[in-house]
């Protein structure tokens, strides 16, 4: 009877710790989205990730978000025409834009914490690495009936420093241009190790 109750005993508390376990902590920005795996960031949250600093060659964290996502043609033209005229890298061409395919601007932001190791000239890898995804991490999007490849590239098009001109405790204003299937908002901004859910079109 003793060893009956013994594994009656048992079986409630694995049936506890299972509820238990089960109820997690919710108590983020994020949420569940189509795959299970993945917890989606709202835009605008700001989250840690790790860059290294060109002082130490280590790791230190940095906080950063996505705080805006533009999409209208004449917003994002002028941001094309300005990095453009600054021959700061190669031309944009907006060839790639058709009547299914338009450019899109994510703005961001990096803040630098005041420890954060200072080279002589400064800090000058500032950016954080961007792609584009569909919702369940993958690098095609399907959009109706019609899958699309190559959409995945986000490109930097931010006012980047050159030394001498950016020390910790500064934020850096960053900017990613991508080409996205028009009027979809059904993907993700992946960056610093997190998956961003692009906003609902107003």
């Amino acid at each position: 009877m003793k060893k009956i109750l013994y594994i009656l005993l048992i079986m409630m508390i694995a049936v506890v710790m299972t509820l238990f376990i089960g109820c997690g902590d919710n108590n983020d920005s994020s949420s569940s989205g189509k795959d299970s795996n993945i917890k989606y960031k709202e835009i605008g949250s700001w989250e840690k990730t790790k860059k290294k600093a060109e002082a130490d060659k280590k790791k230190h964290t940095v906080e950063f978000r996505i705080n805006k996502v533009e999409t209208r043609p004449d917003k994002v033209a002028k941001e094309i025409e300005k990095y453009n005229s600054s021959a700061k890298g190669d031309l944009i061409e907006t060839d790639s834009e058709n009547d299914k395919t338009g450019y899109i601007i994510a703005y961001y932001d990096v803040k630098f914490p005041k420890d954060f190791p200072d080279s002589d000239f400064g800090i000058t890898d500032v950016a954080i690495k961007f792609k584009i995804t569909s919702m369940d991490g993958k690098e095609e999007l399907t959009a109706g009936n019609t899958v699309y490849k190559g959409l995945s590239e986000a490109k930097e098009i931010g006012d980047m420093p050159v030394g001498y001109d950016f020390y910790s405790g500064q934020t850096y204003k960053g900017k990613i241009l991508y080409l996205m299937v028009k009027d979809y908002t059904d993907y993700c901004i992946k960056g610093g190790g997190y998956y961003f859910k692009a906003p609902e079109n107003k």
